[in-house]
C-alpha cells in the first residue's frame, strides 16, 4: 500500500489486518520491513509478489493553492502512479499482482447547478480546461495500465467529500461550525455527493477482494443531498446555528472561478456501477451519519 499513512491509508489497513491481510508500505522514509519510494525507482520490475497493490497516495487538495503540473499536487498522484503502472507492466505476467487499485476524485465530472447526474461510464472525450477537471483526466489516465497487461483486475474509485470525525470535510470545516459559523456556500443547491469512511473502507476491501469486481466506480452513498442540507445536519448535530452564508462572488474572489467551484458548483454521482457488483452501502442517511459524527467530539 502507497500512501498508507494518511487519514485513508489508516481506515483501510485497520480493516485489512483485521480480515487477516498482511499489508506492506511504500514509504519516504526508512523504516523496517518497508519499501521505500527511492529504492522502488530504481528497480526494473516490482520487488516482490503481492495479491493486490493500492496507491493512495496523494498531497491534500488545498483550495487556497494552485494546482499545475509542476506541483506536489500532480506529482504526488500522477507521478506514483506512472510508476507503479510501469513497474507492473514490466513484471513477467506470473509474478504480476492480481489488482491494482486506485483512488480518484468526484472532480472528473462538470461542476455546475442544475448539472447532469453521471455515472461511472462517463469520462470527458478530450483534454478538460478547467484545472480540477485536468488534474482528476490525468490522474485516472495515468493509473491505466497497459493494453497488453490482461492479467491484473485494476478497479478505481471516483470518490466524494468523505464523512468521518477524524478527517474529511468535516474535520476541516469543524472549528467554523464549533464557533457557530456555519452556513451554505453559493446557493447551496448544488449537488453534495458524500460517503462515509466506514463505507469508503469497506468499499476498497470490497474491490480487493472481489474478482468479479473491475472497472470504475463512484464511490457515494445512492442518495441525492445537496451542500445546504450537509450544512444544516452539520450545525444540528454540533447543536450550532447555521447562518453564515458565503456568496458566490467572494468565493470566486479568494479562491478563484475554477478552485471556488468544487463549492459553488456540484455533479450528482451515482454509484451504479457499484451497486450493480453487489456492494451495499450502510450509511443513507446524511442527518444521522453527522449525528453520530459530531456526537464522538
Amino acid at each position: 500500500m502507497a500512501g498508507g499513512s494518511g487519514f485513508l491509508g489508516t481506515y483501510l489497513n485497520r480493516a485489512l489486518l483485521r480480515r487477516g491481510h498482511d499489508v506492506e508500505f511504500v514509504t519516504r522514509q526508512k523504516e523496517p520491513t518497508q519499501i521505500m519510494w527511492k529504492d522502488l525507482k530504481k528497480w526494473d520490475c516490482l520487488p516482490y509478489t503481492y495479491d493486490s497493490i493500492v496507491n493512495l497516495c496523494g498531497t491534500p487538495l488545498h483550495l487556497s493553492r494552485k494546482w499545475n503540473e509542476q506541483s506536489d499536487v500532480y506529482s504526488s498522484r500522477i507521478g506514483t502512479n506512472l510508476l507503479l503502472t510501469k513497474l507492473i507492466a514490466q513484471t513477467k505476467e506470473k509474478y504480476r499482482p492480481k489488482s491494482y487499485i486506485t483512488p480518484h476524485y468526484e472532480g472528473i465530472y462538470p461542476r455546475h447547478i442544475g448539472a447532469s447526474s453521471y455515472d461511472e461510464s462517463y469520462f470527458p472525450p478530450e483534454v478538460p480546461t478547467d484545472s480540477v477537471q485536468k488534474l482528476c483526466y490525468h490522474w485516472e489516465k495515468s493509473a491505466q495500465l497497459p493494453a497488453e497487461v490482461k492479467n491484473v483486475r485494476q478497479v478505481g474509485l471516483r470518490i466524494g467529500p468523505v464523512l468521518a470525525w477524524d478527517g474529511g470535510i468535516a474535520r476541516q470545516a469543524f472549528m467554523r461550525f464549533y464557533c457557530g459559523f456555519g452556513g451554505k456556500w453559493g446557493t447551496g443547491k448544488q449537488a453534495f455527493s458524500w460517503i462515509h469512511a466506514e463505507d469508503l473502507t469497506e468499499l476498497f476491501v470490497y474491490a480487493i477482494e472481489n474478482r468479479r469486481v473491475t472497472g470504475m466506480l463512484n464511490a457515494c452513498a445512492p442518495v441525492q443531498n445537496t451542500s445546504e442540507e450537509f450544512v444544516r445536519a452539520y450545525a444540528s448535530g454540533m447543536n450550532r446555528p447555521c447562518l453564515v452564508h458565503l456568496p458566490e462572488g467572494a468565493l470566486n474572489t479568494y479562491l478563484g472561478k475554477e478552485r471556488a467551484a468544487l463549492l459553488t458548483g456540484g455533479a450528482t454521482m451515482l454509484p451504479k456501477r457499484t451497486l450493480e457488483t453487489g456492494f451495499r452501502f450502510r450509511h443513507t442517511n446524511l442527518n444521522k451519519v453527522m449525528d453520530e459524527i459530531c456526537s464522538l467530539r
